[in-house]
């Protein structure tokens, strides 16, 4: 979020933008991660959510990459 509007949120407030950006099936992993995050559930990942939190982690990741090469900041995953 920061580097897509130039402000700094707290997690949760960048949570709630990015989620309706999200391709359908990351969203529900961010949900969860959101409200681990807030006190409102209990960190749990041994359910049906598990299999795609490595995909959205990866998708979320991936648009950060990108999102810091558009204002030429270097990878630091390179």
């Amino acid at each position: 979020m920061s580097l897509a509007t130039g402000t700094i949120r707290a997690k949760d407030t960048a949570a709630d933008w990015v989620r309706p950006r999200l391709p359908a099936e990351h969203r529900p992993v961010l949900a969860r991660a959101r409200a681990v995050y807030l006190g409102d559930r209990d960190e749990r990942w041994d359910d049906d959510l598990l299999p795609g939190a490595r995909p959205c982690a990866d998708f979320l990741a991936a648009a950060i990459d990108r999102q810091r090469a558009s204002y030429g900041l270097p990878n630091p995953h390179a």
